[in-house]
């Protein structure tokens, strides 16, 4: 998302308007699926924190797809995290 944060931006306008989320999460996973897979195969992460739910499904897809392939097991959910 660094390099294109119209995309980023996009994302925040869309959940703003009145577009069912089964058809948001869809278009997101189909559009951001690819960018989300590099980065996890890249830096293979201990843990994934993001702070925009309907990144959700898409991280989701990226791990079931690699679980499928015999990869890591992945638990998405939805966990508050407290920062000071």
């Amino acid at each position: 998302m660094k390099d294109r944060p119209e995309l980023y931006e996009l994302g925040y306008e869309v959940t703003d308007a009145m577009v069912p989320n089964a058809v948001l999460e869809a278009v997101l996973t189909a559009v951001v699926f690819a960018l989300m897979r590099d980065v996890v195969q890249h830096y293979e992460p201990d843990v994934v924190v993001t702070t925009y739910p309907h990144y959700q499904a898409p991280l989701s897809a990226v791990f079931t797809v690699d679980e499928q392939r015999g990869g890591v097991q992945s638990l998405i959910g939805s966990t508050p995290i407290c920062t000071t």
